[in-house]
């Protein structure tokens, strides 16, 4: 059978494919984030799979959840953030004036979800759960807006919120006065604002006494993805509040909680550091998972997505990647993937991209003078040859994922990797690279330009050689291996063809790891 009738791996968007719940590979997180109840941050680099981790656990597995496990999932894809700014107390400073807010809409996600369970079960729910049931379908209206609503507009209401002078003890005594509150309205009027404040800081708490007394025996996962969405130039300083503010509520929720309910975070790794934040080392070091894959991790996931795929058309199981290929070494003397291993930065949408660039150059070659894919049932293998042809289109898609991923916090990293361009070769010494940066109007001292090589290495852009091994270590192959100073250093594999940047003449020792 002609292997481009079937081989498929799927798409490099994980929010866009269906079939993701059927060749998801986890590659440890899940377990860790679930199991600890401590952990409720999950970092990971632009194409670790955060996403990818998020909508599995959308679909609730049943290994890793019980019944009564309430999953909740909250993208930010279409999320207010100039809406939620406005709900900053003005005495409280940065992230702490965002924190109760996020507490109010967790209180409130909580209680729709244990609602419904009680409801689904046939469980009375508690005397104080159901009095915070009723006062929120009279302040927001039936049923209670879910968090996007609130943020949206509906939480504005409770700028009009007259508390009743016995507190919120009785349902009969609380008092909308008017309807919906406009967000330009709420801007202008800083009276509303104080007032709507003061009222989401009471109910906030009245909400979360009342989730204390919760006895059906659920747990709520709040699960929050896409918080990048609007780490644009110009939101940046809205959006550090915002997410801080997010990360704080999260670590008082679960200690209030004991973990009963759970917030789950999935992050960037480059804007945690951004964010200002106490201790943020130690919440780092004690509340976080981070997204990372060795090369073993990636070909169980490539497999499963190859196996999905050829199962739809009857072909066995393929029980290593390298059968795909019609040669068994490519001209440095490695297979074909730890050849294409090594260009990736070990992230599953490099591979996810590199491998549907060496089916569409395959597909390419085989297309007649009319555009027409051509079958021929004697091909069975992919040409070894469309790895090289492919490797253009990875180095461009590594080229712009670094500057979508950088470009708001680090605008100026478009004129290292030109420098690497003017310097024209892979291996370079500092100095080198510095006279490039230099011809560009980047001066700077001794400590930026150290500082500079770090970021570099951090983001596995370029490599360094350790004592008298000829290993070139990167980041992304070895994670606990801290920035030295060298007198040498190389660019990226993957990122060689897109800079247009000359390799030594012997490639067989500049492959990382052994992972080539």
């Amino acid at each position: 059978m002609d292997i481009l009738s079937w081989i498929d791996v799927g798409l490099v968007s994980a929010e866009r494919d269906k079939n993701l719940v059927h060749y998801f590979y986890d590659g440890g997180v899940v377990k860790s984030v679930t199991e600890s109840e401590k952990h409720f941050l999950i970092l990971g680099r632009k194409g670790a799979g955060k996403t990818a981790v998020f909508q599995y656990l959308q679909t609730k597995p049943a290994q890793v959840f019980s019944e009564r496990d309430l999953l909740v999932p909250l993208s930010l894809v279409a999320y207010s953030w100039n809406a939620h700014a406005l709900l900053a107390r003005p005495e409280k400073l940065g992230s702490m004036a965002q924190r109760d807010s996020w507490r109010l809409v967790m209180a409130v996600e909580s209680i729709r979800a244990i609602i419904s369970f009680c409801e689904q079960k046939s469980i009375s729910p508690s005397r104080e759960l159901a009095q915070a049931t009723a006062i929120l379908e009279k302040i927001f209206s039936k049923p209670i807006p879910t968090w996007s609503e609130l943020i949206a507009g509906k939480l504005f209401r409770l700028s009009k919120f007259k508390l009743p002078s016995g507190g919120l003890d009785t349902t009969g005594d609380v008092k909308v006065d008017g309807g919906e509150v406009s967000f330009e309205t709420l801007k202008s009027d800083v009276t509303q604002r104080e007032q709507l404040s003061q009222n989401t800081d009471y109910h906030t708490a009245f909400l979360e006494t009342a989730l204390k007394t919760d006895v059906s025996g659920a747990r709520v996962f709040l699960i929050f993805d896409r918080l990048d969405e609007a780490w644009t130039l110009g939101a940046v300083q809205t959006c550090k509040e915002i997410i801080a503010g997010l990360l704080q509520a999260s670590e008082h929720v679960l200690d209030k909680f004991e973990g009963k309910i759970r917030p789950l975070i999935f992050l960037r790794e480059d804007i945690f550091p951004m964010l200002e934040l106490n201790d943020k080392n130690k919440l780092r070091q004690d509340c976080s998972s981070t997204l990372m894959w060795n090369s073993e991790g990636l070909e169980h996931m490539l497999l499963r997505r190859l196996n999905f795929y050829g199962s739809k058309m009857n072909r066995p199981p393929i029980e290593s990647s390298d059968l795909l290929f019609d040669r068994k070494e490519m001209r440095n003397r490695t297979t074909p993937s730890r050849y294409i291993m090594a260009r990736t930065m070990m992230r599953p949408r490099d591979l996810v991209t590199y491998y549907r660039a060496i089916i569409a150059s395959m597909k390419d070659g085989a297309r007649d003078e009319f555009g027409t894919l051509v079958v021929d049932k004697s091909r069975e293998q992919l040409r070894a040859d469309a790895i090289y042809e492919a490797e253009s289109t990875l180095g461009d898609y590594l080229h712009d994922e670094l500057l979508d991923e950088w470009k708001t916090q680090r605008p100026e990293i478009e004129q290292y990797l030109n420098a690497f361009t003017n310097l024209g070769k892979a291996t370079f010494a500092p100095q080198e690279f510095k006279d490039q940066l230099g011809k560009q109007g980047l001066l700077f001292d001794t400590a930026k330009f150290q500082d500079i090589l770090r970021f570099l290495y951090e983001n596995s852009i370029i490599g360094f050689q350790v004592g008298a091994s000829t290993i070139w270590r990167f980041k992304c192959t070895h994670p606990g291996q801290g920035y030295m100073d060298s007198p040498e250093f190389r660019v990226h594999n993957g990122l060689i063809k897109r800079l247009n940047l000359r390799e030594p003449y012997k490639t067989d020792a500049v492959e990382h790891s052994g992972e080539a």
